[in-house]
């Protein structure tokens, strides 16, 4: 979806759908073939918008430029995403 849309058409959408209570957001993406690296870039550019307008620790972007676009891809961070998620609302 984050490729879509132009840089201004994406800060525009994503500032309008902010709000007092905003979920935490976890972002990943590989690099490895060209869907990947198109995502890639995508999430890049959606990140730079989210950095500007987000709570900073509701976000957290991995990128593993290696990995392919394949659901083998999140075995590396599944549990770094699963802890960062049930540990949400325990502080």
């Amino acid at each position: 979806m984050f490729f879509l849309y132009s840089k201004e058409d994406m800060k525009k959408w994503i500032v309008s759908k902010l709000s007092g209570s905003m979920p935490y957001l976890y972002i990943y993406t590989g690099a490895a073939d060209e869907l990947e690296k198109q995502i890639c870039e995508s999430v890049e550019q959606t990140y730079g918008i989210l950095t500007e307008n987000y709570p900073s620790d509701m976000l957290k972007k991995v990128v593993i430029p290696e990995y392919k676009h394949h659901e083998t891809a999140w075995t590396p961070i599944f549990s770094d995403f699963l802890e960062m998620f049930l540990s949400l609302g325990k502080e």
